[in-house]
């Protein structure tokens, strides 16, 4: 995901009862390039991402996919689709 002004990311969904914490995104450069990879996620669930600015605002990016078989396995991957 490319998000260059959030201070967090994170990603709800069916994996994890659609709870805000404890699946945090990794920044992967200081071009706000963030990854994660998440075990157990299947194909067919739902996800979203909880974004949170630098002023500790918090919205979720209303987009609701279905994670795709082929790029399942890691969220860099499914958002290059």
């Amino acid at each position: 995901m490319w998000a260059p002004h959030a201070k967090d990311i994170f990603v709800v969904g069916d994996f994890n009862d659609w709870k805000a914490y404890g699946y945090d995104m990794k920044p992967v450069s200081d071009g706000g390039i963030y990854e994660l990879f998440i075990p157990g996620a299947k194909v067919g669930q739902m996800y979203k991402f909880l974004i949170v600015t630098p002023q500790e605002k918090q919205f979720i990016k209303q987009t609701r996919m279905p994670m795709k078989p082929s790029f399942a396995r890691t969220m860099h991957l499914l958002l290059r689709i």
